[in-house]
């Protein structure tokens, strides 16, 4: 499933087991010519503004919930240079009908970071 950061959603429901990987592409956001050289990504509850401090741990007052949402038995591949993969698991009931922000911190090979934000994801 390939998604070019910042457009569709995705939901992640008790039900499924559909949640990744998911591909999300930033070829056309990182400087021309870099690639990826690196990429973490972070998950929060709610929804994350470009004004909050990305390195922040507390991710600018929004609940940390990486370990609830990210898969840990899959580490983000980087793939084709330009596109991240992510997999993800369903964090329980307590968080049902909420929008997570997703939060990719992406190195290009010039060493530069780029916060890149992804709010569409709702637990169903």
């Amino acid at each position: 499933m390939d998604f070019a950061a910042g457009h569709p959603t995705i939901e992640i429901r008790w039900d499924s087991n559909d949640w990744g990987p998911y591909t999300f592409d930033f070829e056309d956001s990182i400087p021309t010519g870099h690639t990826i050289a690196t990429a973490t990504v972070r998950a929060f509850q709610g929804k994350k503004k470009p004004l909050d401090t990305f390195a922040s741990p507390t991710g600018g007052g929004l609940t940390d919930v990486t370990a609830l949402l990210i898969d840990p038995d899959y580490t983000p591949a980087i793939i084709g240079n330009y596109q991240v993969a992510v997999k993800f698991k369903y964090p329980g009931d307590d968080y049902k009908g909420e929008r997570m922000t997703l939060i990719f911190e992406i190195t290009t090979d010039g060493a530069a970071k780029h916060p890149f934000y992804y709010h569409t994801v709702n637990i169903k």
